[in-house]
């Protein structure tokens, strides 16, 4: 039995609760439940469907994440595809041309959803950067960290869509 301060890795290897692939995989976790929140906030069939495949997406992350490098070898671990940054590269490319140019920083809020978004973009960050460091030590999934770098852009446009589509105006920075 694991100590209160350990808990068990996909595959049995017990760690540190404090361990840095227990710290990233807690984050996705963290960005799953808000975008689950933005989920249930939101109201336009096409960014529901997005936030669904995206929390899919997290699930699938937190496996690659839990893995170790001989484990993601095993064709039953779930890990992330290039398929899935192909699909985040070009969603948020079709997000980002039905939005106005942005001429100035914005302020991050609006709508709810709009806000909600940005924290989720927030935490994608903070994971993001979780995820690197523990590429610092050991093996992770290139397409990973990629997927991270996209998704926070998808995030920050989805906010803005949001924010477009309950007519919500957005803030510039003098």
């Amino acid at each position: 039995m694991n100590k209160p301060i350990e808990t068990i890795l996909f595959g049995g290897k017990i760690v540190r609760k404090d361990d840095k692939r227990i710290e990233a995989y807690g984050n996705i976790d963290e960005l799953d439940s808000f975008l689950g929140l933005a989920y249930s906030k939101a109201t336009d069939d096409g960014i529901k469907k997005i936030l669904l495949a995206l929390q899919r997406d997290m699930y699938v992350i937190g496996s690659d994440l839990a893995s170790t490098n001989e484990q993601r070898k095993n064709p039953v671990v779930k890990i992330l595809s290039q398929e899935r940054l192909d699909w985040i590269t070009k969603t948020n490319e079709d997000i980002f041309s039905s939005l106005p140019p942005l001429h100035k920083f914005i302020l991050q809020g609006g709508s709810e959803l709009g806000a909600l978004l940005q924290v989720c973009r927030t935490v994608c960050r903070r994971a993001e950067r979780r995820i690197i460091e523990l590429s610092k030590e050991e093996e992770v999934n290139p397409v990973l960290m990629y997927y991270m770098n996209k998704l926070s852009k998808l995030l920050f446009n989805l906010a803005r869509l949001a924010n477009k589509n309950t007519g919500v105006s957005e803030v510039e920075m003098d």
